[in-house]
């Protein structure tokens, strides 16, 4: 995920060196379960439909969304795009044949009511807004679904909540936005009266897996650690280490695997009745 400031929109930014290496993969069934859930599938459908993804990133989601779409043999024409240039750079690296637009989610640039589907991995709660909103709305077609997916690490496992007791002070700062698992990015959808009640599943479960140095990049991608200054990088890549190194749990482990609950949400635009 990636979207950039302007007008006065909050700016994400990480080190993308760690972003590929330290986002986690999603399971092709997290994915196929939130194509199902937006109309992207079933696979019978004759005629092509497109599907904008916001906030694309290195096309993490991507990947496995075109997978299985692939598999499904569905006709579906995916549309990435991302605000910052560097990332568009990036994912036409990683990625080919899905052509990559380099916009704001506040500025899609798209016409009026081109998509019916639309989709943002591990990034609406950056720049849900009402103008955001206004323009999903506005590129959907009447009766198009939108669907948001996170992967979000598992704080019930006591050695991540340990991690996490680290990374609270620095993603909690008032520059960031707020934890995806708030809801908070929610009021956006709900106060435009333009998308039905949002559904929710987390039944979906996912693992990174890799040795310290893996785990430690999870950390160290992070926007509001990879932008601290060198000391406290530091500090973190420390005390993480410590933690992997020493906790009880984790003692001996030469490959871990670090636990992610997958959140999938989904909304439809509402149909607008016309009176005569």
């Amino acid at each position: 995920m990636a979207d950039a400031a302007g007008d006065g929109v909050r700016e994400f930014s990480t080190d993308l060196s760690l972003y590929e290496k330290g986002r986690p993969e999603y399971s092709e069934e997290s994915a196929e379960f939130l194509l199902n859930r937006v109309g992207a599938l079933p696979s019978d459908r004759r005629e092509a439909i497109k599907l904008l993804e916001i906030a694309a990133g290195t096309g993490k989601f991507t990947r496995v969304m075109a997978k299985v779409l692939a598999a499904k043999r569905a006709n579906v024409e995916i549309i990435a795009s991302d605000s910052q240039k560097a990332m568009c750079d990036m994912f036409r690296r990683f990625v080919t044949g899905i052509e990559m637009l380099h916009f704001p989610a506040e500025n899609i640039a798209l016409p009026d009511e081109s998509v019916p589907v639309i989709i943002c991995a591990q990034s609406f709660h950056w720049f849900a807004s009402e103008k955001s909103v206004g323009e999903i709305c506005r590129v959907l077609k009447p009766g198009g679904k939108y669907g948001m997916i996170w992967n979000h690490r598992d704080h019930s496992v006591p050695w991540v909540r340990a991690m996490q007791d680290i990374v609270d002070p620095f993603v909690k700062q008032k520059d960031m936005p707020p934890d995806p698992r708030e809801l908070t990015w929610k009021e956006s959808l709900d106060n435009s009266g333009k998308f039905t009640s949002v559904e929710r599943d987390t039944s979906f479960q996912t693992y990174l897996e890799g040795d310290i140095d893996n785990i430690v990049s999870v950390i160290m991608c992070i926007s509001a650690i990879s932008q601290s200054s060198k000391e406290k990088r530091a500090m973190v890549e420390s005390k993480i280490r410590d933690i992997l190194t020493n906790h009880p749990d984790l003692r001996g482990t030469q490959v871990y695997k670090l636990p992610y609950i997958t959140d999938i949400c989904w909304c439809t635009k509402k149909q607008v009745t016309k009176r005569f």
